[in-house]
Protein backbone atom coordinates (compact mmCIF):
# COMPACT_ATOMS: atom_id res chain seq x y z
CA UNK A 1 0.00 0.00 0.00
CA UNK A 2 1.59 3.74 -1.01
CA UNK A 3 1.67 5.53 2.04
CA UNK A 4 2.18 9.40 2.83
CA UNK A 5 5.07 11.33 4.63
CA UNK A 6 3.94 10.62 7.65
CA UNK A 7 3.79 6.93 7.12
CA UNK A 8 -0.12 6.69 6.98
CA UNK A 9 -1.52 4.19 4.55
CA UNK A 10 -3.54 5.45 1.66
CA UNK A 11 -6.71 3.57 0.99
CA UNK A 12 -9.90 5.95 -0.58
CA UNK A 13 -12.02 2.69 -0.60
CA UNK A 14 -11.95 3.16 3.25
CA UNK A 15 -13.54 6.59 3.02
CA UNK A 16 -16.13 5.37 0.53
CA UNK A 17 -16.65 2.09 2.97
CA UNK A 18 -17.15 4.55 6.20
CA UNK A 19 -19.46 6.52 4.07
CA UNK A 20 -21.44 3.56 3.37
CA UNK A 21 -21.49 1.81 6.91
CA UNK A 22 -22.50 5.26 8.38
CA UNK A 23 -25.43 5.47 5.91
CA UNK A 24 -26.56 2.59 6.87
CA UNK A 25 -25.74 1.75 10.29
CA UNK A 26 -27.10 5.29 11.65
CA UNK A 27 -29.65 7.59 10.82
CA UNK A 28 -27.79 10.85 9.60
CA UNK A 29 -28.80 13.64 7.92
CA UNK A 30 -26.04 15.10 6.83
CA UNK A 31 -22.04 13.92 6.94
CA UNK A 32 -19.61 16.52 6.07
CA UNK A 33 -16.10 15.49 5.17
CA UNK A 34 -13.27 17.71 7.06
CA UNK A 35 -9.68 17.71 7.13
CA UNK A 36 -9.20 14.82 4.33
CA UNK A 37 -5.43 15.42 3.47
CA UNK A 38 -1.61 13.74 3.13
CA UNK A 39 1.67 15.12 3.89
CA UNK A 40 3.95 14.43 1.11
CA UNK A 41 7.47 15.81 1.03
CA UNK A 42 7.04 19.36 -1.44
CA UNK A 43 10.66 19.94 -3.62
CA UNK A 44 10.43 23.48 -5.08
CA UNK A 45 11.62 23.73 -9.12
CA UNK A 46 14.47 24.99 -10.65
CA UNK A 47 11.17 27.05 -12.40
CA UNK A 48 9.83 27.75 -8.44
CA UNK A 49 6.74 25.51 -8.90
CA UNK A 50 5.93 22.54 -6.71
CA UNK A 51 4.61 19.58 -8.86
CA UNK A 52 2.97 17.82 -5.93
CA UNK A 53 1.61 14.87 -8.04
CA UNK A 54 0.90 12.32 -5.11
CA UNK A 55 -1.03 15.02 -3.31
CA UNK A 56 -3.36 15.86 -6.04
CA UNK A 57 -3.77 12.05 -7.04
CA UNK A 58 -4.39 11.86 -3.02
CA UNK A 59 -7.68 14.03 -3.37
CA UNK A 60 -8.63 12.78 -6.75
CA UNK A 61 -8.90 9.30 -5.43
CA UNK A 62 -10.75 10.19 -2.00
CA UNK A 63 -12.89 12.80 -3.53
CA UNK A 64 -13.54 9.82 -6.56
CA UNK A 65 -14.66 7.62 -3.85
CA UNK A 66 -16.81 10.01 -2.63
CA UNK A 67 -19.08 9.99 -5.86
CA UNK A 68 -18.59 6.44 -5.85
CA UNK A 69 -20.44 6.15 -2.09
CA UNK A 70 -23.21 8.76 -3.04
CA UNK A 71 -24.13 6.59 -6.83
CA UNK A 72 -23.97 2.93 -4.91
CA UNK A 73 -25.16 4.04 -1.18
CA UNK A 74 -28.47 5.20 -2.05
CA UNK A 75 -27.49 8.65 -2.10
CA UNK A 76 -25.18 8.76 0.95
CA UNK A 77 -25.97 12.02 2.85
CA UNK A 78 -22.18 13.94 1.83
CA UNK A 79 -23.05 17.65 2.06
CA UNK A 80 -19.38 18.94 1.70
CA UNK A 81 -15.81 18.17 2.07
CA UNK A 82 -12.82 20.32 3.14
CA UNK A 83 -9.63 19.18 1.92
CA UNK A 84 -7.05 19.64 5.08
CA UNK A 85 -5.45 21.91 4.42
CA UNK A 86 -5.52 25.42 2.75
CA UNK A 87 -1.84 26.29 3.41
CA UNK A 88 1.16 24.31 5.16
CA UNK A 89 0.65 25.16 8.32
CA UNK A 90 2.06 23.75 11.87
CA UNK A 91 1.63 20.02 12.86
CA UNK A 92 0.71 19.17 16.96
CA UNK A 93 2.77 16.07 16.22
CA UNK A 94 5.10 17.09 13.65
CA UNK A 95 5.51 20.72 14.10
CA UNK A 96 6.55 22.46 10.63
CA UNK A 97 8.23 19.97 9.30
CA UNK A 98 5.36 17.92 7.24
CA UNK A 99 3.33 20.25 4.86
CA UNK A 100 -0.37 19.13 4.10
CA UNK A 101 -1.43 22.87 1.92
CA UNK A 102 -2.75 23.39 -1.27
CA UNK A 103 -0.20 26.72 -0.90
CA UNK A 104 3.32 25.67 -0.13
CA UNK A 105 4.64 28.63 2.69
CA UNK A 106 8.17 29.36 2.98
CA UNK A 107 8.13 30.03 7.05
CA UNK A 108 11.47 32.15 6.99
CA UNK A 109 9.78 34.76 4.58
CA UNK A 110 6.08 33.84 4.96
CA UNK A 111 6.09 33.76 0.79
CA UNK A 112 3.39 31.44 -0.60
CA UNK A 113 4.04 29.34 -3.47
CA UNK A 114 0.23 27.82 -5.34
CA UNK A 115 1.06 24.33 -5.58
CA UNK A 116 0.05 22.47 -8.40
CA UNK A 117 -2.56 20.49 -6.55
CA UNK A 118 -4.22 23.86 -6.07
CA UNK A 119 -4.72 24.50 -10.21
CA UNK A 120 -4.52 20.59 -10.96
CA UNK A 121 -7.91 20.19 -9.29
CA UNK A 122 -9.72 22.35 -11.66
CA UNK A 123 -10.26 20.13 -14.72
CA UNK A 124 -11.20 17.53 -12.02
CA UNK A 125 -13.89 19.81 -10.55
CA UNK A 126 -15.34 20.86 -13.70
CA UNK A 127 -15.54 16.99 -15.58
CA UNK A 128 -15.98 14.96 -12.70
CA UNK A 129 -17.97 16.77 -9.94
CA UNK A 130 -20.93 17.35 -12.38
CA UNK A 131 -21.90 13.75 -12.34
CA UNK A 132 -21.78 13.13 -8.92
CA UNK A 133 -23.99 16.44 -8.29
CA UNK A 134 -26.25 15.33 -11.33
CA UNK A 135 -27.30 12.59 -8.45
CA UNK A 136 -27.67 14.66 -5.21
CA UNK A 137 -28.14 17.78 -4.65
CA UNK A 138 -24.82 18.27 -2.16
CA UNK A 139 -22.03 20.34 -2.10
CA UNK A 140 -18.86 18.97 -2.50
Amino acid sequence: MPGTAMGWEIYAQGLADLISWLRYEYVIPAILITENGAAFEDCIEASGRISDVRRLQYLREHIEAIGRSIQQSDLAPVQGYFAWSLLDNFEWAEGYSKRFGLVYIDYDTQTRIIKIVASGMHPFWHCTMPNIMNRQQHVL
